[in-house]
């Protein structure tokens, strides 16, 4: 090889490395983000929103949020070490943090298996022993390999893995500490996610022992077909999160193999298992936006929010083709400092253009177009798409009190 080719391969090879690093702390410095965003959100849920609590796998998620947040902590440190306790510190995080996420996303799946599959009768705590036993086989699986010197910084490699990777009891480690179990937990939760949707696919009957007792008349064929509809889509949606590991975990088994059967590095799949394994708080995050707590939560937030600044008392219905959602007008009082009027008409008009359907603005509209020929002791004006009421400052009767509960809640 001249030098010239000599010279392009090492600036290839060094290029290669620039876009490897920048992509993996790219990546996994979203899905820290993201991570963060699902805690917090899963905060602010537990605080406003009581029944969210009782689902077991909502428990569960909350660990893995934070098992993704540490493990792209760890993944990021761990390539850039030098010294021998800093790999031991962030080699523990990156081991333990993928098993502990994993097993939490196997019992999820068992979760489902137990409830739709068996019928099983679960314990109202049953989280709490799936929490045990995850992070306590992710501690003893982890602290093996390192407590019997197999883990650690190679300084003839220049790497914090397994000392000797390509070795025979390297392997071994590798399968019995983290890959095995990668393997196990991908091909679990396949099988449960396939069995499942089998069920759902070809077996109404499996998830109508799960509907109300009602009594079997025309009346209520409706409403158990609304609930064996409504059982669908949210183990549908639960059933989306057993699919992480095998999304994030796959590619990065396959790169390995891969390397151990061929003795040499495929940049492609290297690359691949990278981003996908980078990719799991930002994946996990997708997957969670899809909960139903989460998606009940926020119709919940939207419910409020509309009442808030259009209030309604439910006391009369709009028609179908609008809503059951009465829309009302908010009538700000004048005794309110003008900064927060204006902060109130800014937020009412967010409110307006981002909430509302187009049939609620239009029965806003009219309504305010009814009030403007009716009224004779107030100017009502539409700024902005927000409906705001000004009192008659000679009519003392005629001030009403901003609804201001929103902001409270911000």
């Amino acid at each position: 090889m001249s030098d010239t080719q000599s010279a392009d391969m090492e600036a290839y090879i060094e290029l290669w490395d620039r876009v490897y690093k920048s992509t993996l702390y790219v990546v996994n410095s979203i899905s820290i983000g993201v991570g963060i965003c699902v805690l917090i959100i899963i905060g602010l849920i537990y605080m406003f929103g009581k029944k969210a609590q009782r689902r077991a796998t909502f428990h569960l998620v909350i660990g893995i949020a934070l098992m993704d947040v540490l493990f792209a902590i760890a993944h990021m440190t761990i390539s850039s070490l030098d010294y021998d306790y800093q790999c031991y510190i962030s080699g523990f995080l990156f081991l333990f943090t993928q098993l502990c996420s994993l097993f939490l996303n196997i019992s999820i799946a068992l979760n489902l298996q137990l409830l739709l599959l068996h019928h099983k009768d679960l314990p109202r705590r049953i989280e709490v022993m799936y929490y045990l036993v995850s992070v306590i086989a992710a501690a003893l699986i982890t602290g093996v390999p390192m407590f019997a010197g197999a883990f650690g910084y190679d300084t003839e490699e220049n790497s914090c893995w397994f000392f000797n990777e390509s070795s025979l009891q390297s392997i071994t480690w590798q399968i019995c500490v983290l890959y095995g179990w990668i393997i196990t937990g991908v091909l679990y939760c396949t099988g449960v996610i396939s069995v499942i949707l089998y069920k759902l696919v070809s077996n109404n009957n499996e998830l109508r022992k799960f509907r109300v007792n009602a009594r079997e008349n025309t009346t209520r064929l409706e409403e158990r077909k609304k609930y064996e509809k409504t059982i669908h889509r949210v183990v549908g949606r639960v059933l989306l999160y057993p699919m992480v590991p095998i999304l994030t975990l796959s590619m990065s088994f396959i790169s390995t193999l891969y390397f151990y059967i061929n003795k040499d590095v495929s940049k492609v799949l290297w690359f691949l298992g990278m981003l996908t394994l980078s990719s799991r708080g930002i994946i996990t995050g997708i997957v969670f936006c899809f909960d139903p707590v989460v998606c009940n939560a926020w119709k919940s937030t939207k419910m409020t929010l509309v009442k808030s600044y259009y209030p309604s008392l439910y006391h009369r219905e709009l028609p179908t083709s609008v809503s059951n959602l009465t829309i009302d007008v908010v009538q700000p009082s004048s005794r309110l400092p003008t900064r927060i009027v204006w902060i109130d008409n800014m937020l009412s008009t967010i409110i307006y253009y981002l909430l509302l359907t187009k049939s609620q603005k239009h029965y806003i509209i009219t309504q305010t177009n009814s009030k403007n020929r009716t009224s004779s002791q107030s100017d009502t004006y539409l700024s902005m798409g927000s409906v705001i009421t000004i009192p008659d400052p000679h009519n003392r009767t005629s001030s009403t009190s901003t609804n201001l509960s929103f902001l409270k809640s911000l």
